[in-house]
């Protein structure tokens, strides 16, 4: 079966981080897309505030 190609939008918030925690180890789910607001514009994702503080799992197969 091929994965169903996913983004999120808002992915820094809190709702997003954890869309994207759920999403990223789903296996029908390929989280091809993440989109947030300009103030997270250059910034990386770990510096996300839920990432930052280990609540999230594991995101290292996410690219910036």
């Amino acid at each position: 079966m091929e994965k169903i190609k996913v983004g999120v939008i808002g992915a820094t918030g809190m709702v997003g981080q954890n869309y994207i925690a759920l999403l990223s180890t789903h296996p029908w789910f390929d989280m091809s897309y993440v989109a947030a607001s300009p103030g997270s514009a250059d910034k990386p994702y770990e510096d996300s505030k839920l990432y930052g503080a280990g609540l999230c799992p594991d995101q290292s197969r996410l690219q910036r």
